[in-house]
């Protein structure tokens, strides 16, 4: 990362005034400075602030790493090229709607750089929103936020309508569900529930009528970590994964985010039901939920979250033995109790 980030910021300074135009009246020199930085397994994203004078501009900088190089640098130009045709197309549905601006592709490096998104992080204001004792008002900036999230969601799905074969997709989707489950055996020591989750998932898929599927642009990772709302708008961040997919596949996964939430004791399960239900009406506004096919994704969309998050949480360094007894006794129990109850 540090070398990564001692390459970029000259280069990052020597085009900031075709970033910014007001950049370029100001005298030199630029002052770039990262203001945060973040890595992820096959990806790291730094806020970084350009300066000359006294007019400061802030860029983000996505660098995408994979093996080989050469997939990166695909990855970087797709989620580079995909942003530029999004971004007016949203706009012309609402401005409230947003994507990153991108500014530039450093196809060398696999990088991308995007105009800041002003906002804030709508998991954060989901988190606080939930939290017992908040206030009405709090609460009601959340609501409305998860709502325009919806709208933003049901536009992006309406862009285009995609062609794919319909039961390979809907196959691939319980595929990996299936397989997240089966890799965290070792952890869970629930062999027979896992088993009944995979088989209830996979008669419950076989019975939906995929032929009324429509297959849309999928964002493929809509998270409420990956959505920037500000006063009136919402943002929507990370496309390196979008494609063809069944819209039910963004719905379960920002659905499956929440319905992790009332686990910890100091959160209000009805606030959280509140501000699905929200995001949900935002949806429907523009485009119809079937809610056979949504509990049905609902199902996948745990089980998916379940295998995600505890990979996840093994997988990351410390006293494995202390780890392994948390992950066991907080994050599976809760699922295992969910799952009790839906299946």
């Amino acid at each position: 990362m540090n070398g990564t980030r001692e390459l970029l910021l000259p280069r990052l300074c020597s085009r900031a005034d075709g970033y910014f135009p007001e950049l370029a009246t100001e005298p030199p020199p630029c002052r770039a400075e990262v203001v945060f930085s973040l890595d992820r397994v096959n990806s790291s994203v730094m806020k970084v602030s350009l300066a000359k004078g006294q007019t400061r501009r802030i860029v983000y900088v996505k660098t995408l790493a994979d093996t080989p190089a050469a997939r990166g640098v695909a990855r970087a130009r797709y989620e580079y090229d995909s942003l530029r045709g999004f971004a007016p197309k949203l706009a012309a549905r609402s401005g409230r709607l947003l994507v990153p601006e991108p500014l530039d592709l450093f196809d060398d490096a696999a990088t991308l750089v995007t105009r800041e998104l002003e906002g804030r992080s709508l998991e954060h204001l989901i988190a606080r929103a939930a939290r017992r004792g908040i206030g009405i008002f709090s609460r009601r900036d959340a609501q409305t936020f998860c709502r325009l999230t919806g709208e933003w969601l049901a536009a992006f799905h309406s862009l285009e309508q995609l062609q794919a074969d319909k039961p390979a997709l809907l196959g691939r989707v319980v595929d990996d569900a299936c397989r997240r489950l089966d890799s965290i055996r070792p952890h869970v020591g629930a062999a027979a529930l896992l088993d009944r989750i995979a088989g209830r998932i996979r008669q419950e898929s076989s019975r939906l009528p995929v032929g009324s599927l429509d297959v849309v642009p999928r964002h493929n990772d809509f998270a409420p970590r990956n959505v920037v709302a500000a006063p009136g708008r919402v943002g929507v961040l990370d496309f390196e994964d979008w494609g063809p997919g069944f819209a039910y596949e963004d719905l379960m996964r920002f659905g499956a985010c929440l319905e992790t939430m009332p686990r910890f004791p100091y959160v209000s399960k009805a606030a959280v039901a509140a501000l699905h239900e929200q995001f949900l009406a935002g949806y429907r506004g523009t485009r119809t939920i079937d809610p056979e096919a949504l509990r049905v994704f609902r199902l996948i969309g745990m089980a998916w979250q379940f295998g995600s998050e505890v990979s996840s949480l093994a997988g990351r360094p410390g006293a494995p033995a202390r780890r392994a007894a948390w992950i066991r006794r907080f994050v599976v129990k809760s699922y295992i109790a969910w799952f009790d109850k839906e299946l």
